[in-house]
């Protein structure tokens, strides 16, 4: 119970169309591009090498763990996740439009670390994905109470591809995991809006990275889910099913806590997605909260708290 202020999701008439709205064709066919891996081999060339350090540099591991508090900080190492071939073997479905690549040298990142680092026990990791170019952590003091670190992309945001929001979230665990000591089934995936949207899709597709999320304000399905039981409308489907071991332990253990709030354009999409997605597929850790009043923005407090709580649910801190 959050003081209140939430709401366990109902479903009702959706008449409130979102951006992108409902249509009225029926669920698409999700078969694979043709030849689109083989189109891979022609996209244009990136370096992707760190440059080299200079020899006098100081800013040993060590170092770089000893410091508390909110900082920004560069990376230079990809994950083996990221790459966009790998991408595309797990999402097929963005991959109808051929991507252009990423340099992950220097890509920068807005860090938090809370003070119990220094305890030299095992952290969890928490992936903000904002809607801006801006690296963003809301809610720090949140995450203090968890023992979670934090960790943001920047020009990660809704003008970049989904290719490289995706990228520089799974860039960021490889690197952070390198650098500190991190439990590796306490790391999530959060975002709002857009970047909602994005930790929906991250939270599924990489359930074996990702042991929860938090989409706010916008959550994507990977099929096409009805607008409401008669208007013949629907929202489409926005990446492609995982399946095998990692949709298995979606399902079974992973946690997923959305949120929208009452005058959220986007609260219609968010339901569709809890009612005929989570809900339909029998996700077994999944709620979907509304907040009473609130517009399209980043919760208060209590309402984060209570969405890391949830994700974070008996895991040892």
């Amino acid at each position: 119970m959050i003081n209140g202020y939430l709401a366990v999701c109902f479903v009702s008439a959706l008449t409130t169309l979102i951006s992108p709205p409902p249509v009225d064709a029926p669920p698409r066919n999700r078969s694979k591009p043709a030849s689109l891996l083989q189109q891979l081999d022609a996209l244009p060339s990136v370096s992707l090498e760190a440059p080299a350090a200079p020899e006098d540099e100081a800013d040993d591991k060590a170092e770089k763990t000893a410091r508390v508090g909110e900082f920004d900080r560069t990376f230079d190492e990809r994950s083996p996740l990221s790459s966009i071939s790998k991408q595309v073997s797990r999402d097929t479905f963005n991959g109808r439009v051929v991507p252009v690549d990423y340099a992950a040298a220097g890509a920068a990142y807005r860090l938090f670390v809370p003070e119990a680092v220094k305890l030299k026990k095992p952290m969890g990791l928490l992936v903000w994905i904002d809607p801006s170019p801006n690296g963003r952590i809301p809610h720090v003091e949140e995450l203090a109470k968890l023992g979670l670190i934090g960790v943001s992309p920047y020009e990660a945001g809704n003008g970049a591809t989904p290719w490289v929001r995706a990228g520089r979230a799974l860039d960021a665990v490889h690197n952070m995991t390198k650098q500190y000591s991190i439990d590796p089934d306490r790391i999530y995936v959060a975002g709002f809006s857009g970047g909602g949207r994005m930790a929906s899709r991250l939270g599924l597709m990489y359930a074996d990275v990702f042991a929860g999320s938090i989409p706010i304000d916008g959550t994507d399905w990977w099929e096409d889910v009805p607008a409401s039981k008669s208007s013949g409308k629907w929202f489409r489907g926005r990446f492609q099913k995982p399946s095998g071991k990692i949709l298995s332990k979606a399902k079974k253990s992973n946690r997923y806590y959305l949120i929208t709030g009452e005058h959220d354009g986007n609260r219609p999409g968010t339901i569709a997605a809890f009612k005929h997605g989570y809900k339909r597929n029998k996700f077994k850790h999944a709620k979907c909260v509304v907040i009473p009043g609130k517009a399209h923005a980043v919760p208060e407090a209590n309402v984060f708290r209570a969405a890391l709580q949830y994700i974070d649910h008996r895991k040892k801190r």
